[in-house]
């Protein structure tokens, strides 16, 4: 049996674009058979689509960009969310944005980043068959969904994460 071949870095962006997709579909899919429930739909009509990305925590985090950090002894608060993620969807509200498509547009590229992060990395650490199963596994697991599915830092910390090992590995540190 041939190995797999190492997808180019065009492959993996769009194999990124088809489960950005794949998760939008699924969390409206799920929205419309169990309906929703909790906050308001930040969507309606077409855009309906993308309810499913401001689900749990994500009211946190685009309060954080709306409004800034609050501490209170007397019920939750937004300071053990992380701020690097708030300050990018900031940022992209610059641009015009909405704070949820900025929020939509920031895990979009972030998630790009990921995938391109992991991507060089388990392909520089294990033989091709290896690097391909853990591509597949790391993307088809259920953390993967708030990586690409939900206005969540996590796109962020493994794009970091995953970029800090391949520079380890590189040994391209300071």
């Amino acid at each position: 049996m041939t190995p797999p071949r190492r997808p180019s870095v065009l492959e993996t962006l769009a194999r990124h674009g088809a489960r950005f997709l794949g998760a939008t579909l699924l969390g409206w899919l799920m929205l419309t058979l169990v309906g929703f429930k909790g906050k308001p739909q930040p969507f309606h009509g077409p855009l309906a689509l993308f309810d499913g990305w401001f689900r749990w925590d994500t009211h946190w985090y685009l309060g954080i960009v709306r409004d800034g950090y609050t501490f209170s002894t007397e019920q939750q608060s937004s300071v053990a969310f992380f701020p690097l993620f708030p300050l990018l969807v900031k940022g992209l509200t610059g641009l015009g944005l909405s704070v949820e498509w900025a929020g939509v547009v920031a895990v979009v590229l972030t998630g790009a980043a990921a995938a391109l992060a992991l991507h060089a990395w388990f392909w520089r650490m294990q033989p091709a068959e290896t690097a391909s199963l853990a591509e597949w596994l790391f993307w088809f697991s259920p953390f993967a969904l708030f990586v690409i599915g939900c206005v969540y830092s996590d796109a962020i910390f493994v794009a970091l994460v995953a970029g800090a090992f391949l520079a380890l590995e590189r040994r391209q540190v300071a």
